[in-house]
């Protein structure tokens, strides 16, 4: 037996399942074969590996599914703002990433298994250093539950990958300097990977600087500001 299959009537499985039935349109699936068909389903299979890049920056270590039920486990579901409305906070920002991944112009590394994953720990580290990213990511800011305000943060981080992050990995990769560069290599290198995301965040700081990008923040309230512009004028 496996330990995904192990693990699967674990306290903390039933009770992220549990509170997964709270909530509409999503569905938490704790073992092989299990159907579900009632919403966007997660494994936690890979709710463990999105943690382990999203929580734990551990975005090197994404493709050892092994460990996640084993080695990492108590790392990464045993914290206790592992819930079912972070889980989807993370599965909804890496669906945002799967989506940009063709913006990438290197093929072969944009859809390497490992690249999503390396995206989702930059966005992570961005907003570890924006206030209101920081809500968000420390669950100060709820907005699973509410689809205006999570479609919103959606629209921001496809703004941000778009039109920054993935602009300047182009570069990166265009770069003279970086024809060698081997994506199977550096994805599984915890300095080489390390090293990239730093340029990237570097680069990105530059353009918020340069007011070549709007930050998590500044977009967030303007969003808010309309918001409350728009029910003002209802009442």
């Amino acid at each position: 037996m496996k330990p995904r299959d192990l693990q699967s009537n674990q306290t903390i499985q039933q009770r992220l399942k549990k509170e997964f039935e709270s909530i509409d349109g999503y569905e938490f699936a704790v073992k092989r074969g299990e159907i579900l068909d009632e919403g966007k389903v997660i494994s936690n299979e890979d709710a463990g590996r999105m943690l382990l890049t999203f929580d734990l920056n551990e975005p090197w270590n994404s493709h050892q599914k092994s460990q996640i039920f084993d080695e990492y486990y108590s790392k990464i579901f045993g914290k206790p703002e592992v819930n079912a409305q972070r889980i989807i906070l993370v599965y909804e920002i890496l669906s945002v990433v799967e989506e940009q991944l063709d913006q990438i112009d290197h093929k072969q590394y944009a859809y390497y298994s490992a690249t999503k994953y390396f995206l989702l720990y930059v966005i992570s580290k961005i907003m570890q250093k924006d206030e209101v990213g920081k809500a968000v990511y420390t669950n100060k800011l709820k907005i699973v539950l509410n689809s205006k305000d999570l479609n919103e943060f959606k629209r921001i981080i496809t703004d941000i990958l778009r039109n920054n992050i993935i602009v300047d990995l182009n570069y990166f990769l265009k770069d003279e300097k970086n024809s060698t560069f081997d994506y199977k290599k550096v994805s599984k290198n915890t300095t080489e990977l390390q090293s990239l995301c730093m340029e990237l965040l570097k680069d990105y700081e530059k353009d918020l600087k340069r007011a070549k990008a709007k930050s998590i923040s500044e977009q967030w309230k303007a969003f808010k500001e309309k918001e409350l512009a728009k029910n003002s004028n209802i009442y």
